[in-house]
Order: C-alpha cells, then sequence, then structure tokens
C-alpha cells in the first residue's frame, strides 16, 4: 500500500505539471480532449468540478495565478509531449468541494480529508504515437512493466477499458489508478477516497467516449 501512495501522489504532480502548458489546435474528426476527460454526469454524487478544469489553455490560466510556482516548467512538459505527437489535452478535476481542490492537491497525503478524482486526456496525432507514450507511462509513471507484481494491479480486458490497459485497486483500499490507450487518445484517471467499482466505473465512461 506505501509503494502505491506513493505512486499515486507522484502522479498527480506530473499530470499537474504535464497538464500546465497551451494546446495544439484540435485535429479533424476527433473529439476535443475535453470532452473525452471525466464529464460530471459520470461521477457519484456529490463531487464538484475543481477551478481550472477544462482544456489545457483554462488550466494555464488558473495555474498562472493560483499555482505560479509551477507554471515554468509546464513549458518544457508540453513541448516533451508535442514532440511526441501531442496535439490536445485536458485536465479535469474534482472534489467533495470546490475549496476542497486545492488543499487535496497540497496535501498528497494520505491524510488528506475527503475525495479526489482527477481525469487527464492527451490526444495524439495518431494511434501509433498514443500507443508509444502508454507503453513507456507519462514521464515514465504507471509505465505497464514497471507496476506489475503490485497489489492490485490489472492488465488488458481485465481493466474493463481495452487492452492496453493497466489499472491498480488494491483490495481494501480506496485508491484507484487507470491509464489506458484507445485510438489517438491516452488517459489517465486517478481517485483517492472513492471506493473503487465506483472510480472504475468513471473510467469505463470515459473510455467509451474514444472509438
Amino acid at each position: 500500500m506505501r509503494r502505491l501512495l506513493h505512486l499515486t501522489l507522484a502522479w498527480l504532480g506530473l499530470v499537474a505539471v504535464a497538464a500546465c502548458a497551451p494546446s495544439g489546435l484540435p485535429g479533424v474528426g476527433s473529439p476535443p480532449a475535453r470532452d473525452v476527460a471525466a464529464q460530471p454526469g459520470d461521477l457519484p454524487a456529490g463531487l464538484q468540478p475543481c477551478a481550472g478544469s477544462g482544456d489545457i489553455a483554462t488550466w494555464l490560466d488558473h495555474t498562472r495565478t493560483a499555482r505560479s510556482d509551477e507554471y515554468e516548467p509546464t513549458a518544457q512538459a508540453w513541448k516533451d509531449l508535442q514532440a511526441a505527437g501531442a496535439t490536445d489535452a485536458a485536465l479535469q478535476s474534482y472534489a467533495d468541494s470546490r475549496p476542497a481542490c486545492g488543499g487535496l492537491f497540497a496535501a498528497r497525503s494520505a491524510g488528506a480529508a475527503g475525495r479526489l478524482l482527477v481525469s487527464f486526456v492527451v490526444r495524439f496525432h495518431d494511434e501509433a504515437a498514443a500507443g508509444r507514450v502508454y507503453r513507456r507511462g507519462l514521464y515514465g509513471a504507471l509505465q505497464p512493466d514497471q507496476v506489475r507484481g503490485t497489489a492490485g494491479v490489472s492488465e488488458g480486458d481485465a481493466t474493463g477499458l481495452g487492452p492496453n490497459s493497466v489499472a491498480i485497486a488494491p483490495a481494501g483500499g480506496r485508491i484507484y489508478l487507470a491509464a489506458f490507450q484507445r485510438s489517438a487518445y491516452y488517459c489517465v484517471l486517478t481517485a483517492i477516497g472513492l471506493d473503487p467499482p465506483a472510480a472504475r466505473s468513471v473510467a469505463e465512461k470515459v473510455a467509451a467516449r474514444v472509438h
């Protein structure tokens, strides 16, 4: 459980860094990342959207004022993703209340009260590019080859998210992480404080929007 907690909290930091940079123009014929990411209607009752949720431009504007210490490194993070073929991205985060959003992100500890769900979606110029990022993980986090052997890991069709997918949901825990690639999209969902079946249901709804 300790290993999983460290992975979860590290991943939240990576998502925040990767997401805080301008996106490219949407590709023709595919939905924007913000429409694929978790939507309010996907969620358990009581979760509220955090400030800044939406496409990358929205999150960047929020970060410039609310989390300015993270602003500078994000430009390079986005350049790295663009070099890997990314054309668009979105981050949707939810918590029990808007004030709780900042506290949960800042605490990054098992002692933080309440529920947090973060949905991060990156769209690439083609399926092959998305698949490469899935296999190596975003900045090495949730790389399938590295998380094998972690308690509660499932892969492929066992996750309910398709063949290129990995999920971690330890028995008796209230942590759920999933990363999956479908078509030209790479999607990650992190949930703390939710029952894993409820978090998995959200991930399945995100996956269903990608064809």
